[in-house]
């Protein structure tokens, strides 16, 4: 094989390897934990640097804290970094960020159980509480309300002025198990006796409530089911949109804790969300969280809530 040939054998031989390297999924990446992956975004610690502990040590070396990619990756972003920088400065361990893409991923996250503290949503709660490792702690306060609805908005340009003039029309829904980004707008339609199979023309599930919302604005649907909290999107103009419909008020997201994690983690968990003012940063925590979303408080819920 003269110099030449062995020259283009070796180029093909590194290429096909490299192409091998790249096609191998990264760890986990058949997991429910290929997500969003923040895990070099938030720049987490490594298990070593936990080796010199001191033996009275009463928390978990990591705690990882679960929220779902229901908004522009910005808003996610700057929630998780909120939460890792408060809880990391209150407790000596990693917080590690999981984000979901999205709310089938929390299903299965809730029923494996491998996060101990889960931003969830409410239908999600509803749906499998009963067959899930993980308790109720509190609940978020968003716009100083414990309740929130959701929305039917189409463009006021569109002429659509009630809920039966959606017929044969485009909707843009978020996720199949959305509370207030489908379900109750999906039994507004079935209360009304139609079925979202055969009453639209097309709709489809967007994934979050910014992009249902963004979509409609841009004209690519005639309307978007989305929460109302939603409506205050970069971008977006509410004077052209109208809202024709509302569901009823729904709790708003629960905060779930693991079963197995140890009672004093829980109760300094519970402390420093339902108590920010009293914990270095905590004012700063709130103040973040309602920039990024209306949520201003953590306050006390019951599971009988979540009946709806």
């Amino acid at each position: 094989m003269n110099i030449k040939k062995m020259t283009i054998f070796i180029i093909l031989f590194i290429m096909a390897g490299l192409l091998i390297y790249l096609a191998k999924p990264s760890p986990g990446g058949n997991s429910i934990f290929e997500f969003i992956n923040v895990d070099n975004i938030f720049n987490l610690k490594k298990r070593d640097d936990y080796t010199g502990l001191d033996k009275d040590f009463k928390y978990p070396r990591r705690l990882r804290f679960s929220i779902v990619s229901y908004s522009e990756p910005e808003k996610i972003f700057k929630k998780g970094s909120a939460i890792k920088e408060y809880f990391e400065s209150s407790m000596s361990l990693e917080v590690k960020i999981v984000v979901l893409r999205d709310y089938s991923s929390l299903i299965d996250l809730l029923k494996v159980g491998q996060v101990e503290v889960v931003w969830a949503a409410p239908l999600i709660y509803k749906t499998v509480k009963d067959s899930i490792n993980y308790n109720l702690l509190l609940k978020t306060m968003e716009g100083d309300s414990p309740f929130y609805q959701g929305a039917i908005v189409v463009r006021k340009d569109s002429g659509i002025k009630t809920v039966e003039d959606l017929k044969g029309k485009k909707m843009a829904f978020v996720d199949e198990a959305s509370t207030s980004g489908f379900f109750l707008q999906n039994k507004i339609i079935n209360d009304a006796g139609y079925s979202s199979l055969s009453f639209f023309s097309a709709f489809e599930f967007v994934g979050s409530h910014d992009r249902a919302l963004k979509l409609l604005y841009d004209k690519r649907f005639d309307a978007a089911s989305i929460g109302l909290l939603a409506l205050n999107v970069a971008g977006v103009d509410t004077a052209e949109l109208d809202i024709i419909a509302k569901t009823p008020k729904i709790p708003n997201a629960p905060i779930l804790v693991n079963n197995n994690l140890d009672p004093s983690t829980r109760a300094k968990i519970y402390d420093l969300l339902i108590s920010p003012l009293n914990h270095p940063g905590g004012r700063e925590f709130i103040n973040t969280l309602n920039e990024i979303d209306k949520f201003s408080a953590f306050i006390k819920a019951d599971t009988s809530e979540y009946e709806f």
